[in-house]
């Protein structure tokens, strides 16, 4: 019994130790590293942290100090932790569930391992889950923990261009490419570009219920007939234009290369070439090229007793062996791919893209400036899926889902009269902060402009006034082209909100330039009698638009009946920071009403069209601070305002001289807000 518990206890020491240098295909401490980082710097992905996801500093944002380059590179790194690296290897010759190391009984293929399990932060599954719980949460950890995953997939990505990772060839020792790689990398040695890799290449996925990225693995192109160079599964490419160490000229499991690929019979023997070795010291070598590639590399080298075992003898395959020279040769052709197909990859993650604009209404959000406490609780913006070539429909019965997240800097010294406005970059939060809507459901999300019109609730978590830098955020989360359970994103940058006053000011009268009280008027024997220098009341429609408002314009404010001195006030929300129109309806009213006129007598009825400044209280790029004045007018202060005033024969006034009336105390008037 001891005998026999020895031998187990060896054998799994073995098996570990086996498992563990035979897995390392790029050395994780250095080529991974570098690899991922070369891939996030080709890829989409800084583009869509600035236009997307608005953040400004791009692929150099950091989440928890530390940078997101890092953390993809931190992912490689962890990847090839016990026991993830039994689960890098895909051979494209066999059965996805067979396809792993040894026929999968030591690992299965690192194409299900990518997709495979859930809340173990490694999965394609796992990063779309953070992905989406980041966006709304703005959970810097969750973004870490993102990248890190992203990271990941990406060194099983990169393993793909490792002969050794789709040959099925497990080594009990360092893996002489890995090493090389290693050694090239830390003397700065390796450099290499990346080959482009269009999202086109996920159309060629195999339809088995997978995820898409499947076709950056294994395209089931490949069969051992037909080796092709164009961008089909990486695993595919790889077996057949490279050996690795143990499959050199493997006819029988591996096609190709095989001698008919090469220029054997065409070798000179007589004149081997001469290769200076990094130690200076000159070999001399004949080395096998792949011809059937369309720029031939270096397959093998030739050993001393290669010339003696002719083609087809039992030991001609021996002699020939891997160098330096053959590996800088596959080098050349693996690494840009390597490269090029992580880099696909984060671009398919980062795909999705939503169109934000104005509703109908052109506001975003109103709100009566009496119930401001309460924040702007509703959302409107049209959305549209502005995803190249992939649609958003969802399969019957599985509807997507539709989140609008508000990101804010939250005013540290803000008055609800504005009497700390306007702020300042040290007047606000250091952190976002953030309101998430209630989901909607949604069966599909259209491509076509002007895209589907949409009420984000925030009743639960409203939008408070007092804020700075806003941003808004639809996050879309359901199928996306062949993708089940895709996340696209959406980014508008609105204006902060603004708050407009419109005055009743026909408790005095100008004349010749004068303000005068109208029982003034009324008792000054000098002045004729007219009926218009007495006080009217007001009712008001407004509506706004983003050019010149026509008929159709949606008024979306009334007032009735304002009495003289008073005010309402509404905060709104807008994305035009170069300003907007207002279409404005205006009756008045004898006031108070009575003897001797008509209880339907009107004084004025008028439409007027205005354009309007917008409000911006953010940093713009670099350290500059972009604010809005506040005015005030009559005791109040307000971004921007209107009043009503009569006046005869002509208008000269400077309105600070309003005197502000005891009516204020009362607030803003009340005003009902048709929206949304």
């Amino acid at each position: 019994m001891k005998h026999y518990l020895r031998s187990f206890f060896l054998m799994v020491v073995v098996f570990f130790a086996y498992g563990y240098e035979s897995a390392n295909a790029y050395d994780e401490s250095y080529v991974h590293r570098h690899l991922n980082a070369k891939a996030v710097e080709t890829s989409n992905l800084d583009a869509y942290m600035r236009g997307q996801l608005g953040f400004g500093e791009g692929i150099e944002t950091k989440f928890q100090g530390l940078s997101l380059v890092f953390l993809v590179e931190e992912g490689g790194t962890r990847e090839d932790d016990f026991p993830c690296y039994f689960y890098h290897f895909h051979d494209p010759l066999k059965p996805w569930d067979e396809a792993g190391l040894k026929n999968g009984i030591l690992g299965e293929s690192s194409v299900i391992w990518a997709q495979k399990g859930y809340d173990v932060d490694r999965t394609w599954q796992d990063a779309r889950r953070l992905y989406s719980q980041a966006l709304t949460s703005g959970n810097e950890a969750e973004w870490a923990l993102m990248f890190t995953s992203l990271g990941r997939l990406m060194h099983l990505v990169a393993d793909l261009a490792v002969p050794a990772h789709v040959r099925d060839d497990a080594h009990p020792r360092p893996e002489a490419y890995e090493t090389w790689a290693k050694y090239q990398d830390v003397k700065g040695l390796l450099n290499f570009e990346s080959l482009s890799v269009s999202t086109d290449i996920f159309s060629h996925a195999v339809q088995n219920g997978m995820i898409p990225i499947t076709a950056l693995w294994d395209q089931d192109f490949y069969d051992g007939t037909n080796p092709s160079e164009d961008i089909h599964g990486l695993a595919e490419y790889t077996n057949a234009y490279f050996f690795s160490s143990d499959t050199i000229f493997e006819t029988s499991e591996y096609p190709h290369p095989n001698i008919e690929d090469t220029n054997y019979f065409s070798l000179d023997w007589k004149n081997p070439e001469t290769v200076v070795r990094e130690d200076g010291n000159v070999d001399r070598k004949v080395y096998l090229r792949n011809i059937r590639a369309a720029v031939p590399h270096r397959l093998a080298v030739a050993g001393y007793f290669t010339e003696d075992c002719s083609a087809g003898t039992p030991c001609w395959q021996y002699p020939f062996v891997l160098d330096g020279e053959v590996y800088k040769d596959y080098a050349s052709k693996l690494l840009p791919r390597a490269v090029g197909y992580s880099a696909a990859l984060l671009n398919y993650f980062f795909r999705g893209q939503l169109e934000i604009t104005a509703p109908p209404e052109f506001v975003y959000s109103i709100i009566d400036g009496l119930d401001a406490a309460q924040g702007f609780r509703f959302i409107k913006a049209r959305v549209r899926n502005a995803t190249a070539g992939e649609e958003a429909t969802n399969d019957a019965g599985q509807p997507g889902q539709l989140v609008a997240v508000a990101q804010y800097r939250l005013r540290t010294n803000y008055q609800a009269d504005l009497s700390a406005d306007p702020p300042t970059m040290d007047s606000r939060d250091e952190y976002y902060s953030y309101s998430v809507s209630a989901p909607l459901q949604v069966e599909s999300l259209t491509s076509a402009s002007p895209g589907l019109e949409c009420t984000f609730d925030f009743t639960a978590n409203p939008i408070p006034p007092g804020i700075t830098d806003l941003y808004l955020k639809v996050v879309y989360k359901g199928k996306l082209g062949a993708e089940q359970d895709a996340v696209a994103v959406g980014m508008k940058d609105l204006c902060e909100p603004q708050h407009l006053s419109y005055w009743n000011s026909t408790d005095y009268f100008l004349l010749n330039g004068e303000l005068r009280k109208a029982e003034e008027i009324e008792n000054d024997p000098n002045v004729e009698d007219y009926d218009f220098f007495r006080p009217v009341s007001i009712s008001e429609e407004l509506g706004f638009s983003g050019s010149a408002p026509g008929a159709g314009t949606p008024m979306v404010v009334s007032v009735q009946d304002m009495p003289p001195a008073r005010y309402f006030r509404v905060i709104l929300l807008t994305d035009v920071p170069g300003g907007y129109y207002v279409r404005d309806h205006l009756v008045s009213k004898p006031y108070p009403p009575g003897w001797p006129y008509p209880d339907d007598f009107t004084v004025d009825n008028g439409l007027w069209t205005y354009d309007m400044p917008s409000v911006v209280y953010q940093e713009l790029d670099g350290p500059l601070w972009k604010d809005t004045p506040v005015y005030q007018y009559r005791g109040i202060i307000q971004h921007q305002m209107s009043y009503f005033i009569r006046y005869y024969p002509y208008y000269i006034y400077n309105a600070d001289q309003f005197p502000a009336p005891p009516e204020n105390a009362e607030g803003p008037y009340p005003v009902t807000i048709n929206f949304p």
